[in-house]
């Protein structure tokens, strides 16, 4: 069953409560309505009935015409209230308002009859007396049928009362019953929507969550015969294949990291040793040589130094992936620190003519390794060098704050290009800029800086404007690490 078919269930049951709860209240409204009507005009025949008596018995004493037609005008609107209640000849009040209209029938029949004795007296000779006599009798029949139909409608109206209450409690007991049903209607029908629809989407979006966080064996199980069936299949599926494929990739990496480890590890070795050997040469060691032949030695020994830290940054690189990179913490004096960096780097800046600025006071020992941080500030102020053109400006500038130290390293060179920001501490990543200046370089200099940093619990960042130049912040917390 699809997902659409469940939902038009469910409004297809909504939609039958809600008629039912209509059909129930408007059946129970319109008998109190009928209820209603009984009494009412139960209670408007017994007030005609009664004035019509008085208005006979105002004519059985004085025989007047205006009270022979008053006595028609109440009969007029007895006859149309009775025609009203005869539309109730099917419910309860049916044979009480039969006797009623019976009743009232023979009260009108003697009146009527007392009006014509006293008429055919009036115009013939007949004995007074004995008319006298007929018209008493008659008048006292026409008291007891009208006493009858008072009665009758006090009766009517005391039956629509009653059935006005029976209506009022049969309300109450469907009203409840109602209720009741409608409250496990849409019990079923939320239990219904939960179960087949909102319990798979949050067991979907939970396996989400679980995968997201790297349990990339995590699988979801709903076995309905739907769209959120086949989602859930295809979830799985995709859940399968990106698992095969970041398993492929991590394995991939690890063979990289091994391969890397070694080649770094086969290098470094006799590099040191043509590193020392070229050295030995220019410092004449075996004897002075030409000029010339020195400045190509020179060149060679700075080339096999290059190669060295290479090698340096991808054991360093490795050892990280592996997480085997260990800190030996101390706390130490940044400031002195820096100062070292900036005068190893010092014929560097000389070669290229660029000037060095540094504003570092006096700081607080801050909790470091100190090896570790001279690869962070010596890659950075490296990098300034490198991409700042001749008569540019390098400067270092340090402060402390109440938690952190922190140090700035500026420059006036290139800048970075903003689409290539989220790639700068991505390891491997060269710049396009920074590749046209500098031809070597391992593209692991920044991607160490912001390891190590972190490694420190601080942080590393920067802001760049392309052809003004870059800054680099570095914000090391003065309290050791727990």
């Amino acid at each position: 069953m699809t997902i659409k078919t469940k939902l038009r269930i469910i409004v297809l049951l909504s939609v039958g409560v809600i008629a039912v709860v209509a059909g129930v209240v408007y059946v129970l409204f319109d008998h109190a309505d009928r209820a209603g009507e009984t009494v009412a005009l139960a209670e408007a025949i017994a007030k005609n009935v009664i004035e019509q008596r008085i208005v006979a018995d105002e004519y059985l004493l004085y025989h007047e015409e205006r009270a022979k037609e008053q006595w028609q005008s109440k009969e007029t609107a007895i006859e149309s209230l009775l025609a009203q209640a005869r539309d109730f000849t099917g419910t309860s009040a049916g044979p009480i308002v039969a006797i009623l209209a019976s009743d009232h029938a023979g009260a009108t029949a003697l009146f009527k009859e007392i009006v014509d004795d006293h008429e055919k007296l009036s115009a013939s000779d007949t004995d007074a007396g004995a008319s006298e006599e007929l018209e008493k009798r008659l008048a006292s029949q026409l008291l007891i049928k009208t006493q009858a139909t008072v009665s009758d409608a006090f009766a009517l109206a005391s039956s629509g009362r009653a059935e006005a209450t029976a209506n009022q409690h049969l309300s109450l007991l469907i009203s409840s019953f109602c209720l009741l049903l409608l409250v496990l209607l849409i019990g079923a029908i939320v239990f219904l929507f939960e179960r087949s629809i909102v319990s798979p989407l949050l067991r979907l979006s939970d396996a989400t969550r679980v995968l997201a966080a790297g349990d990339l064996a995590h699988r979801v199980s709903i076995r309905t015969h739907d769209e959120l069936g086949d989602l859930a299949a295809s979830f799985n599926d995709m859940a399968e294949k990106l698992a095969a494929y970041i398993n492929k990739e991590v394995a991939v990496e690890r063979a990289k990291v091994q391969f890397l480890t070694i080649a770094a590890h086969q290098m470094r070795t006799p590099l040191t040793a043509i590193k020392w050997a070229l050295q030995s040469l220019v410092e004449g060691e075996y004897g002075v040589l030409p000029k010339e032949q020195q400045d190509v030695l020179s060149q060679a020994a700075a080339s096999t130094a290059a190669m060295t830290s290479i090698a340096d940054e991808l054991l360093n690189a490795s050892d990280i992936e592996t997480g085997s990179f260990t800190y030996d913490f101390q706390f130490g004096d940044l400031k002195a620190l820096l100062t070292d960096v900036m005068h190893e780097l010092q014929p560097m800046i000389e070669k290229k003519k660029l000037r060095l600025e540094s504003e570092i006071p006096d700081l607080p020992l801050v909790h470091i390794d100190p090896d570790k941080l001279r690869i962070v500030f010596g890659a950075l102020l490296t990098n300034a060098i490198d991409y700042t053109a001749g008569g540019g400006e390098v400067s270092v500038h340090a402060r402390a704050t109440k938690e952190y130290a922190e140090v700035d390293v500026i420059d006036t060179g290139v800048g970075i290009p903003l689409a290539e920001h989220d790639k700068v501490f991505t390891k491997l990543f060269r710049g396009s800029i920074a590749v046209g200046l500098k031809a070597n370089g391992s593209g692991l200099g920044l991607y160490l800086a912001r390891a190590i940093v972190e490694g420190h619990g601080g942080t590393i960042t920067f802001t760049s404007d392309l052809g003004k130049g870059t800054r680099f912040t570095v914000r090391l917390p003065l309290r050791a690490r727990s």
